[in-house]
């Protein structure tokens, strides 16, 4: 089962938990924007960026326009999007969110570290052309 997107929200921000400056994409919607932890402000020479992507290279490397540079950058997949195998001209991103688990972009490629609650490793392959490498300590995504 997929997450929800406000799910899907919660999950990112307990990423951002310790951010003090963060740059969210706009496309990302208000649901994000709204809910920003404590003590995290909208900075224009963020820590830590959130993008929206539509498209996922094996290597991590997302279509997007426009961001500033920081020192984390992390995705969040739109509902449908796809993880290609060729390469993307783009960001590259440290950590992939989408409403089926959380990808970390390694230089072994991409590795699944958490699952959305029933959804399995062979569940979020068939939406991957390269193969996704599974962590050791793959968990639940606790919501």
């Amino acid at each position: 089962m997929a997450l929800s997107n406000a799910e899907l929200v919660r999950r990112v921000m307990r990423e951002l938990e310790n951010a003090k400056r963060v740059w969210l994409s706009p496309a990302l919607g208000d649901a994000f924007f709204d809910a920003l932890p404590a003590g995290a402000t909208i900075d224009p020479q963020p820590e830590v960026v959130v993008l929206l992507a539509s498209r996922l290279s094996a290597r991590g490397e997302i279509e997007c326009g426009d961001a500033p540079r920081a020192l984390r950058t992390l995705v969040v997949l739109a509902r449908g999007a796809t993880i290609v195998r060729q390469a993307i001209h783009g960001p590259r991103a440290d950590r992939v969110f989408s409403e089926l688990g959380v990808l970390d972009v390694t230089p072994r490629g991409l590795v699944l570290v958490e699952l959305a609650p029933g959804v399995s490793a062979a569940d979020f392959q068939e939406h991957a052309e390269p193969t996704l490498h599974i962590s050791p300590r793959l968990s639940e995504i606790g919501t």
